[in-house]
């Protein structure tokens, strides 16, 4: 039985946990020197120095996370949790837990794309954000 057990639970406070080229990979190219650093935003107890470059966890630690089961919930949290930053593995997290759907937030970057200037406005920086996520989630349904 998993941990969400015969109930239908559409989860709405998923947090994606964004690697530091998460704007820049996924900007317009001409938009991509105007990005916000990200670097300076995921640093300290939550450093995702070790999975930049990365699409998702390594096999051996995939096959760890996943024998954890439905104490998934109770295993790594932050960069190091099971489908944090991939779209494919958190597709095999949600079956762990049973959860049917999940509304998936950024964690950190909605203040810099919200905190504008004059020379990278919003309507500049927010597709960057819209096509990583959605390009995330699409390696997880194909």
């Amino acid at each position: 039985m998993t941990y969400a057990g015969a109930r239908t639970i559409c989860d709405a406070d998923s947090h994606l946990m964004e690697l530091p080229d998460f704007l820049t990979a996924h900007a317009d190219p001409a938009d991509r020197e105007r990005m916000p650093p990200m670097g300076s935003l995921a640093v300290g107890q939550f450093n995702p120095t070790a999975h930049v470059g990365k699409r998702g966890h390594d096999a051996e630690t995939v096959e760890k996370l996943v024998a954890l089961g439905d104490n998934l919930t109770r295993g790594p949290k932050w960069h190091d949790a099971l489908g944090s930053f991939s779209g494919p593995e958190r597709s095999v997290a949600l079956d762990l837990i049973g959860f049917q759907r999940q509304v998936i937030f950024s964690s950190f970057c909605a203040r810099p794309i919200f905190e504008s200037d004059a020379a990278t406005p919003i309507r500049r920086r927010s597709p960057a954000q819209n096509a990583a996520i959605a390009r995330l989630w699409a390696r997880a349904a194909g």
